[in-house]
């Protein structure tokens, strides 16, 4: 079974819902332990692991992104256990304008990182060919 057979039973038409859908399958399929999309208000978009991880990550988001090794790490890192500076990725992108962040937790290898790319561009494309309405 290839792998868009194996994702064709999870779309949707909605975009959060279409996304949330990739994310589970970034994380299941690149060993990732949380992803999120988070705003720039900090709120979780849509995610997939652990859910109070996911709004903690998501709240510090932006402050992450400007600045990983300031003094919004220490906050995050003690609310998720096991994070390091080395196990947090934090990927900006800008849709119709609007800053959002994808943010995951996971080992460092060449695997989260390919994950990571696979999430963005899929996101992306989501929002690219579906309607924003909340899922």
């Amino acid at each position: 079974m290839g792998e868009s057979d194996k994702r064709s039973g999870r779309r949707s038409e909605e975009t959060l819902t279409a996304i949330r859908y990739q994310l589970e399958w970034v994380q299941e399929n690149f060993s990732i332990e949380l992803i999120v999309l988070a705003d720039a208000a900090g709120l979780v978009l849509t995610h997939a692991g652990d859910a109070d991880h996911a709004e903690m990550l998501a709240a510090c988001a932006e402050q992450l992104n400007d600045d990983k090794e300031g003094p919004m790490f220490s906050v995050v890192e003690e609310s998720i256990p096991g994070l390091t500076h080395e196990r947090l990725f934090v990927g900006p992108l800008e849709i119709d304008g609007i800053p959002l962040y994808l943010c995951a937790v996971a080992t460092p290898s060449d695997e989260a990182h390919a994950g990571m790319a696979r999430a963005l561009g899929g996101i992306r494309r989501i929002y690219r060919t579906t309607s924003l309405t909340a899922g």
